[in-house]
């Protein structure tokens, strides 16, 4: 059974439209993933400040509560498309 996966996420972030790009691309080619319930959270909505003390820049995603990505400024398409594919790994 898949993980979730919870995204933090802001409105208007460059790098969250890039990793969501990217979760869309990743989905399309690996059926394996469709199935992984990814919950998105707003960044600073009363959920998302439960990760508040874990993450600092958008978008930072989480599997099992441990965060695996969180976007940097100046990281490359590059950089995102892996640490979202390794996302989905750790989460199948």
């Amino acid at each position: 059974m898949a993980k979730e996966v919870v995204y933090i996420f802001m409105k208007g972030c460059p790098y969250c439209r890039r990793a969501d790009i990217f979760i869309e691309e990743l989905r399309k080619a690996h059926p394996e993933y469709e199935d992984i319930k990814i919950t998105r959270l707003e960044d600073g909505s009363p959920e998302a400040q439960k990760y508040g003390k874990d993450y600092y820049y958008v978008p930072s995603m989480f599997v099992e509560g441990q965060k695996l990505y969180e976007a940097h400024p100046g990281e490359t398409e590059e950089e995102c498309r892996d640490l979202v594919r390794k996302i989905f790994e750790a989460a199948v």
